[in-house]
């Protein structure tokens, strides 16, 4: 499996690439038109005090923040290529590559094809993969690790013992042991820096406690809990 970090991905989205995409797949001309006015002609300066910048215009990218702007980004990545016998799984500007077998050797070789295809792909639609940042692991009982390894533009991507993705920690044995002793800190983390509001001396009447409770120190550890709770005391 590995993990590809796309450089500035929302910063970089071609505006011309994605009405062609747009119009690929059939969106109302009208709406495009829309669509392409509200990302073309922006402009952006700096402030700092009372002194700002010169306005520059902005060529590319989707506005962050905004509700249209992810839509947009999964639209111009909707025709990502997927390589035979390799599985892609992509949340936003998140993606993974993952492939089974019991021959390491050919996990290797599917999982390199897969990059390089995705290689080109984003070239072709300036993108970029941030090398530096991409992530590979091998889930396996075995202790040796793999002998070779993959590489992103000639850049060789070491083998980890885990990988973060979409805020889940998964180590190659996928135990999970990483995973939750990374909550249980973030729990114990979020319980004292509220403890003045919920140990028995606070004023708070125990609804209000109990929603702090519900608000802000059980996401911390429960998030993701169907995929391990079953798995480690």
């Amino acid at each position: 499996m590995f993990l590809l970090d796309m450089e500035k991905a929302f910063d970089t989205v071609w505006h011309k690439g994605l009405i062609h995409k747009l119009m690929a797949i059939n969106v109302p001309l009208s709406l495009i038109k829309i669509i392409k006015s509200y990302i073309s002609q922006r402009s952006f300066k700096v402030h700092i005090g009372k002194i700002s910048s010169t306005s520059y215009s902005v060529p590319a990218g989707v506005p962050q923040g905004s509700i249209l702007g992810p839509h947009l980004f999964l639209i111009y990545i909707n025709d990502i290529p997927r390589q035979t016998r390799t599985n892609l799984a992509c949340f936003a500007d998140d993606t993974a590559c993952f492939t089974t077998s019991n021959d390491i050797d050919l996990i290797i070789d599917r999982l390199q094809l897969s990059i390089d295809k995705l290689i080109d792909y984003f070239r072709n639609w300036k993108l970029q993969i941030n090398a530096t940042k991409t992530e590979a692991i091998i889930f396996t009982r075995k202790r040796e690790t793999p002998k070779r390894s993959l590489h992103v533009n000639k850049h060789p991507i070491p083998w980890s013992n885990s990988v973060k993705y979409l805020g889940v920690i998964l180590d190659k044995k996928l135990n999970w042991n990483d995973h939750v002793c990374n909550l249980r800190l973030k729990g114990i983390k979020a319980f004292n820096a509220l403890k003045p509001l919920l140990n028995r001396r606070s004023n708070l009447k125990s609804y209000t406690k109990l929603c702090i409770y519900s608000t802000l120190i059980r996401p911390c550890i429960t998030y993701a809990c169907p995929v391990w709770g079953c798995t480690s005391k």
